[in-house]
């Protein structure tokens, strides 16, 4: 961020110019435990610039997440052009990086999700309940570069992902009520 302040009047003026800012953003999901096909987003916001790449580890906010990253599906209405690879990390965090091997492909200016990260929930997850039962996924040490390959400074923003456990029923807006 760049501010530039005008302090030549009685009054001082400042405009702030963001350079090269992109949000990354972990969607929220629910995930059943002993789960293999729960999904999470990887959401980006690019209003300003295109990216040619992005890399970013995305690991539990605290404490440790009881999730294993299996694979990563591209998102085809962003990143059509782009190979996706998720790999488990030694210290649990989840690698993902997004590339494309056309030197013309870019993840167009916009908003939305660039990628999906398939976990597998473990069975120690049994007997969590209430807010024990979800944790904040984190994106951190992420790398985005532009249609350029000038770094990009991203801004990381968590998402919470939710274990159904504890006897959850379906359907829940039955509970004391008419279905």
């Amino acid at each position: 961020t760049v501010t530039v302040a005008d302090g030549s009047c009685a009054s001082s003026d400042s405009v702030e110019i963001e350079v090269g800012k992109v949000i990354v953003d972990i969607g929220e999901t629910t995930i059943e435990p002993n789960s293999q096909s729960a999904t999470v987003d990887i959401n980006l916001t690019n209003l300003n610039h295109s990216v040619r790449a992005i890399s970013l580890d995305i690991a539990a906010c605290s404490g440790d997440d009881n999730l294993v990253c299996t694979e990563c599906v591209i998102d085809p209405d962003r990143a059509l052009q782009f190979t996706c690879s998720a790999n488990e990390q030694p210290n649990g965090t989840c690698r993902v990086v997004l590339y494309s091997t056309n030197p013309a492909a870019v993840i167009t200016q916009g908003r939305g999700a660039i990628a999906q990260v398939v976990y597998e929930a473990g069975p120690e997850l049994n007997g969590v309940c209430g807010e024990d039962a979800c944790i904040d996924l984190c994106p951190i040490n992420i790398k985005v570069s532009d249609q350029f390959n000038e770094d990009l400074c991203p801004c990381p923003s968590p998402g919470e992902v939710c274990f159904r456990t504890c006897g959850d029923i379906y359907p829940q807006d039955c509970i004391g009520g008419s279905c």
